[in-house]
């Protein structure tokens, strides 16, 4: 059985390999996405990040803000069960929702965005996949320790 810290990272490993194997031409402004994505959650709350990347989405459903917003949703949603339905109500629930669920929401958020973002700068920018670099988490490139950035 994994450690909820490990299953994040698990996810986040895999997604970020996904982009870099599904969408490569994207791959360079979806890590540039998730790099503002903390600051941006802290500063506007997770509904108006969310609602950002969608707006700038502009209704394509395909672009690299959408595979941010996606990711972020189908953790919330899907993994951690925070909220029932499909991943395009995830806006309608935060705004209609209990206010503790949606501070507990934001905060998986937060802690599945560290591990994307490490995952981002170590991969993306590189513009390799992970799966070149091994079968571990992490790769064979170091990149620091595990602490929380």
């Amino acid at each position: 059985m994994r450690t909820l810290e490990q299953e994040r990272a698990l996810f986040a490993w895999e997604r970020v390999n996904s982009v870099c194997k599904d969408h490569p031409n994207d791959a360079k402004d979806v890590a540039m996405n998730i790099r503002k994505m903390p600051t941006m959650v802290l500063t506007n709350g997770l509904g108006q990040t969310l609602a950002f990347l969608l707006q700038k989405d502009e209704g394509r459903r395909s672009g690299p803000e959408y595979i941010v917003y996606d990711m972020i949703a189908e953790w919330v949603v899907d993994k951690r069960k925070l909220y029932a339905g499909p991943r395009a109500d995830l806006m309608n629930q935060l705004i209609q929702g209990d206010r503790y669920l949606y501070r507990q929401a934001q905060e998986e958020t937060w802690a599945m965005l560290a591990w994307l973002k490490k995952f981002a700068d170590a991969y993306i920018g590189a513009g390799e996949g992970l799966e070149e670099k091994g079968s571990d988490v992490g790769g064979g490139r170091p990149h620091g320790g595990e602490g929380r950035s």
